[in-house]
């Protein structure tokens, strides 16, 4: 708070202690409730904080678009894509990864480019050497302060990789992403699977995440409550055939070595 310039008041902190008390003394609930009194006018009186960490983070999901104006399209899918990968993301895997939502997407276009953030291109070497528009890394930049009690990075697959640091926060974005899981597995795994050299060899990267997207593809497939289109069931026929021999051998190799 210091660093924002907020001073809580008295019968403020009073509150945020009692709730802290209640969570059974939870640094994630403190944490939670502390962005949130960020909000709080120094004269408000009806302030009032949710139960548990759950609604807490719902909340603080909620807002980054209703407070701090992320697209909510934005939201949705650097959650996603952290959540549904094997072991989380690098920078750069976001950052292209969004680039592509903002090439494809006219929902992503019309909000977030403008005078602040002109459209800028470069070429897409994995995706036949077109120009294709930039994700603005300012954007990015401002997302992940916002984001960092609640990110941890780890060494992986030789590079490091961002993931969620609390099993609560995980769960909540799985609530957030519901809707639209399908989709988001379908094109990580179509991001990975673009890393295939003229020798049809894979980095280690997509040698691990590749089996792990197919995998969870294939689980809401198979769940009873599903209700997916023709084309997303051939999608997994389609590719399943890429875990092959070689694929499994080159994953091996690459593991053992790195």
């Amino acid at each position: 708070l210091n660093s924002e310039k907020r001073l809580l008041q008295e019968n403020q902190k009073k509150y945020i202690l009692s709730k802290f008390e209640q969570s059974n003394c939870s640094p994630l609930f403190l944490i939670l409730s502390l962005y949130e009194a960020k909000n709080w006018k120094s004269d408000c009186k009806n302030i009032e904080l949710p139960n548990n960490e759950l609604e807490l983070i719902e909340k603080f999901i909620s807002n980054l678009n209703k407070i701090h104006h992320f697209n909510p399209f934005f939201i949705k899918n650097i959650f996603g894509y952290i959540y549904v990968s094997r072991h989380g993301l690098s920078e750069i895997e976001i950052s292209e990864i969004l680039s592509e939502d903002l090439e494809d997407d006219i929902n992503l276009q019309n909000p977030i480019l403008n005078k602040y953030h002109p459209p800028i291109k470069e070429k897409n070497l994995r995706r036949g050497g077109k120009n294709e528009l930039i994700f603005p890394i300012s954007i990015l930049s401002r997302f992940y302060y916002l984001l960092n009690p609640f990110l941890i990075k780890r060494f992986i697959d030789n590079q490091e990789l961002i993931q969620f640091f609390h099993r609560q926060f995980n769960k909540a974005v799985s609530y957030h992403i519901e809707d639209n899981q399908f989709k988001l597995y379908e094109k990580l795994f179509m991001y990975f699977k673009s890393f295939i050299n003229i020798n049809k060899e894979y980095d280690l990267r997509s040698l691990s995440e590749i089996p792990h997207l197919l995998f969870k593809i294939k689980r809401i497939l198979s769940h009873s409550n599903t209700i997916v289109v023709e084309s997303s069931k051939n999608f997994y026929k389609d590719n399943i055939k890429i875990i092959d021999n070689e694929f499994i051998s080159q994953y091996l190799i690459k593991k053992s070595s790195g």
